[in-house]
């Protein structure tokens, strides 16, 4: 079995898990990523397709294996000597760059569908990319304030509520 299939097929479980996530399936999910490295696109998009189509219960649960990823690549691509700004397309910062495109918009569909009790959650993602440099400062300057929009909101909510 080719390792996308593999990939996929994993990715399928895990939507219709209860949890939609468990942490030796994404450490699978990331080690086929960086064993068929030069395919890292379609890895990416069916990340992509998989958040996108996923419960909103799994919505972060795709933002972790995306987090898992995109972190492997991004030190793949450093003990290769590759960088961000210039990605090797079949290589570990090619599939860095492709994960960084579909961030912002995985981030902002979790916003939007997840539970509100996910937010801070996402958050700490945003502290981790911070601290290992995952994505450029005003990538994450701006998912961190459509987060802090969205929390200050659901606060908002819960005072009207009660």
């Amino acid at each position: 079995m080719s390792g996308i299939a593999e990939f996929d097929g994993i990715l399928d479980s895990l939507e219709h898990s209860k949890t939609g996530i468990s942490g030796s399936k994404i450490l699978k999910l990331t080690n086929l990523s960086m064993e068929n490295v030069s395919e890292n696109a379609q890895f990416v998009a069916s990340v992509y397709k998989y958040a996108k189509r996923a419960p909103v219960t799994h919505k972060l649960g795709a933002l972790y294996i995306l987090d898992s990823i995109v972190r492997s690549f991004q030190d793949g691509a450093k003990k290769n000597n590759e960088s961000f700004e210039n990605p090797v397309d079949a290589s570990f910062s090619g599939g860095w760059c492709k994960a960084a495109e579909i961030t912002d918009s995985l981030v902002a569909d979790a916003i939007q569908h997840a539970p509100s009790a996910h937010l801070p959650k996402i958050l700490k993602l945003c502290d981790i990319w911070e601290k290992a440099s995952t994505f450029p400062p005003e990538k994450l300057e701006s998912l961190r304030s459509k987060l802090k929009d969205a929390m200050a909101l659901e606060h908002h909510h819960h005072h009207h509520h009660h």
